[in-house]
């Protein structure tokens, strides 16, 4: 049995924004102790590793000098005016006391993971609180100030590893794809809500397939609004199992995002729980190594729940349907909830219109991109 890796700081929890900012600090104290309420975390096979601050050189590697700076000057929680003009200050990603580093720390712990993966027993590391793939080389844009896996993938490049980016959050991974639009070496697949609905409204469209030496390699795959876990799963399968054969790669980046649920208040998916745990298992079956980070979602419950499960699969743990794990309950008081969902209905009119998206996008796909990745 290979061993799993969780990367887990309790001084995440300690930052703060103002009050209803979505962004939920600790999410991965919300998770953690689900996961040890469920046995899933004191294991022979299972290490805890605390993180450090990425260094600021660390972050050079993919952020603009004078970006850092003025996030350097926000740290103290105070903005100035000029820096709404790289998305600083703003109600989405605000000037609080110490949001450089908040998000330092993020990155260490992604750069902590890729330290791990280097342990040949090491199959998984998970890190929940991170995923920041909106930020910019020199902007923050949807609550991330610094895109920590940007900065774990050209880790791992400088490592020779070839990389596949698998992005299941909601929101595309924008900044992620921007970095490595020309790059070979990095088989980006963003699975997402339709840019026409959802932020980041510009980017991740099936158009975008790369350019020069990456030129095939990034594939967005988006959804309408409504989608629930049948059509999404079919879209799942037809794209990523033959891209991922023929890619072959090193390593696994993925970002995991439970706003893809339908409880989600941000988003427009309709995916269960157990529609995300089929994304998720069929990734810790390519037996590949894999960093996982943790991508949005923005209600307590969802996220104590997806990555709970999440890690529950990352460590081979069995869900049969009289597990205690499934119907223990997530939380215990007033109500007793399932960590699944129950199934949700979806109109004969809402399902008609993401079956057509999902076929025109995956259509493309294949005549536009597995050509050129030597899939038949």
């Amino acid at each position: 049995m290979s061993k799993s890796v969780l990367v887990y700081s309790e001084e995440l929890a300690r930052f703060q924004a103002y009050d209803g900012y979505p962004w939920f600090f600790e999410r991965s104290d919300a998770a953690l102790r689900l996961m040890r309420r469920h046995g899933l975390v004191d294991r022979p096979d299972v290490t805890v590793v605390t993180p450090t601050p990425a260094p600021i050189d660390a972050l050079r590697t993919f952020h603009a000098p004078e970006y850092l700076d003025a996030l350097t000057k926000a740290n103290d929680g105070y903005a100035e005016e000029e820096w709404l003009a790289i998305g600083l200050g703003t109600t989405e990603c605000p000037v609080y006391k110490g949001c450089l580093d908040y998000h330092r720390l993020l990155v260490g712990s992604a750069l902590r993971g890729v330290e791990a993966l280097a342990d040949p027993e090491v199959g998984a590391v998970f890190a929940p609180s991170g995923g920041l793939h909106h930020a910019g080389a020199d902007f923050a844009s949807g609550f991330c100030y610094l895109n920590d896996p940007v900065i774990a993938i050209q880790r791992l490049l400088a490592q020779g590893r070839r990389v596949f980016y698998l992005d299941i959050d909601a929101h595309h991974g924008d900044q992620v794809q921007a970095a490595f639009y020309g790059e070979g070496r990095v088989l980006k697949v963003s699975l997402h809500e339709s840019p026409e609905t959802l932020f980041p409204f510009r980017t991740g469209f099936v158009t975008e397939t790369g350019a020069g030496a990456g030129a095939g390699y990034n594939v967005n795959l988006p959804f309408a609004a409504g989608t629930g876990d049948e059509v999404y799963l079919w879209g799942f399968r037809q794209v990523v199992p033959p891209l991922f054969a023929a890619f072959k790669p090193d390593v696994v980046v993925a970002v995991i995002g439970v706003d893809v649920l339908a409880n989600d208040p941000m988003t427009n998916l309709a995916l269960t729980t157990q529609g995300y745990c089929e994304a998720v298992r069929w990734m810790h079956a390519t037996g590949v190594p894999a960093l996982v980070l943790g991508g949005g979602g923005y209600l307590r419950d969802s996220i104590a729940r997806g990555y709970t499960l999440a890690w529950a699969i990352l460590n081979d743990v069995p869900l049969s349907d009289d597990s205690e794990l499934l119907y223990g309950g997530a939380f215990r008081g007033d109500g007793l909830y399932s960590l699944l969902d129950r199934p949700i209905f979806l109109s004969e009119e809402s399902q008609k219109t993401a079956w057509t998206a999902a076929r025109a996008a995956v259509d493309a796909i294949k005549a536009n991109q597995f050509t050129s990745l030597g899939i038949a």
